[in-house]
Parts: C-alpha cells; sequence; structure tokens
C-alpha cells in the first residue's frame, strides 16, 4: 500500500496546505467543540479534506464520532442514503424527547456529500443546521457545484483547492521541508533530503497533497537504490 494511502497525519502540521486554508483552520480547531461551526470542506481531491475532518474529529470533547463516506457501495442506492440520513439529519434527537440529552457533541463526518445528487435530501439537513447544537457536521466534497445553495448557505466554507499566489508560495517553502521530515518520521525512514530536494520534488508535484506524498515515496526509493 502506497505512502499515500497510509500516512494519516494526527495535526495539521503535518498536512501542506494553502496558509490562508491553515490560518482558517487553525481558527477552528482551536475552539471548544462546543463552539465549532458546522463545516464545508470542498476542492480538488486529494488537497487534505478528509485527512483535516480525522484531525478535527480527534479533539477531546466528542461525546461520539461517526464517518460516513457515500462512495462506498454500501453507503449507496436511494433508499440507503435516505436510511442513512433520516437517522441523522435530526433538529433534535427522539431519544432526548425520553431521556435527558447527552453531555456531549456527537460528530458526524460526510464525505463525498455531492454523490447525494438529489437537493431534497441535502436539504434535509437545513433544520438541523440552524435548530440542533448536540450535533456538528463536518461535509466534504469535490464538487461544491452539485450541493443546494440553502444548504451551502448553513455552512462555514473552506476551499482546499484556492491558488498558490506569490506570497502563498512562500510560506508554502517553509512548510514543506518541515512536513516532509514529519512524512519520513511517520513511515519510520531516515533517508536524507535538502530543503532544496524537498522543494524540488514539490515543484515537480503540486497538484494535490496526495501526489506529493507519493512523489516523496518515489524519491526514498530513488536514494535507496543509488
Amino acid at each position: 500500500m502506497s505512502w499515500a494511502v497510509r500516512y494519516k497525519p494526527t495535526s495539521l502540521d503535518g498536512l501542506i496546505l494553502h496558509p490562508a486554508v491553515r490560518d482558517e483552520l487553525e481558527i477552528y480547531y482551536k475552539l471548544p467543540v462546543e463552539q465549532t461551526p458546522n463545516l464545508l470542506f470542498y476542492g480538488q481531491p486529494g488537497r487534505g479534506k478528509t485527512a483535516v475532518a480525522r484531525i478535527f474529529s480527534e479533539r477531546e470533547g466528542y461525546g461520539a464520532r461517526e464517518h460516513t463516506d457515500f462512495s462506498q457501495p454500501e453507503n449507496q442506492g436511494r433508499n440507503k442514503i435516505k436510511q442513512i440520513i433520516s437517522g441523522i439529519a435530526q433538529p433534535t434527537s427522539l431519544r432526548d424527547a425520553f431521556f435527558p440529552p447527552p453531555p456531549k457533541r456527537h460528530l458526524f463526518i460526510l464525505d463525498e456529500f455531492h454523490i447525494i445528487e438529489d437537493k431534497g435530501i441535502q436539504q434535509q439537513f437545513n433544520h438541523a443546521l440552524e435548530n440542533n447544537q448536540k450535533h456538528h457536521y463536518i461535509f466534504l466534497t469535490n464538487r461544491q457545484s452539485l450541493l443546494a445553495p440553502n444548504f451551502q448557505d448553513r455552512l462555514n466554507p473552506i476551499n482546499f483547492s484556492l491558488d498558490d499566489k506569490e506570497l502563498a508560495q512562500a510560506q508554502l517553502k517553509k512548510q514543506i521541508p518541515v512536513v516532509s521530515r514529519k512524512i519520513l518520521e511517520f513511515f519510520n525512514v531516515e533517508t536524507k533530503f535538502t530543503d532544496s530536494e524537498f522543494l524540488e520534488i514539490y515543484k515537480r508535484k503540486t497538484e494535490s497533497f496526495r501526489d506529493y506524498v507519493r512523489a516523496l515515496e518515489i524519491a526514498h526509493y530513488k536514494k535507496l537504490s543509488v
């Protein structure tokens, strides 16, 4: 299994992110769980959306965590999707009518949400997003245009596909060597790279963070074969 699939960063410092994206994520990450708004992570595949959602899920304060990936066959089909949504897109929990509400917030990560193309099903969340403070939602999508506008309006969006402007490039140069060494440490390898070598690899592979991890793995094996 490739590094790009196996790499699971445990903090935002383990990812190469556009500086504006990193700044916004750090603001939300530092908020108490009960104050964190519902979020929409959107942008091209491989930019770190799922990794960031996992990092957020490890914050202290959640009573429960669920991650549903709608690209998986077991979560597809109209009836199955409606069943899943009906269980989590509730303005209040039916259980709360009979039992005291849980003391901690329940996190739902909903990955590849654009697969639910039916905007009527998407909009079932609208009431919950406005009224259910016991649930915290993080939606992930590669195709923001397929989401209902009045559904998106109820979320705080973060664009993981921001263009790398001149200032961003200068800041990214500081990130890349640091994150690259964290990746090598994660895989317990001692291959030596200079900062310039990391930056050269990144120049050749800037389409996504996932592409960069793949390129770094290849560079690692090349050094071993010399």
